[in-house]
């Protein structure tokens, strides 16, 4: 023997009005294009931050002809792979 207990759903169906129905989807989109900007906000901050993060550990390096430079050693690099 099954019992069946009914949605609240299907319960309160017949007491909802499409005023209702329509208000409440339309809250429902007001809120998610609230949290899409939110969102979006959050990244553009981490971006930034990001951005800001790697601007300060490169450097930029302008040379000469003439400047002593360290060159890397092909041989010992390929090794180590």
């Amino acid at each position: 023997m099954e019992i069946e207990i009914p949605s609240l759903q299907i319960t309160l169906q017949d007491y909802i009005t499409d005023e209702v129905v329509c208000q409440t989807r339309l809250d429902q989109l007001l809120l998610l294009d609230e949290r899409r900007v939110n969102v979006l906000e959050y990244l553009r901050t981490y971006q930034n931050h990001i951005k800001r993060a790697f601007a300060k550990k490169f450097i930029i390096h302008e040379f000469n002809i003439g400047d002593l430079v360290l060159k890397e050693n092909q041989q010992t690099s390929q090794m180590e792979r």
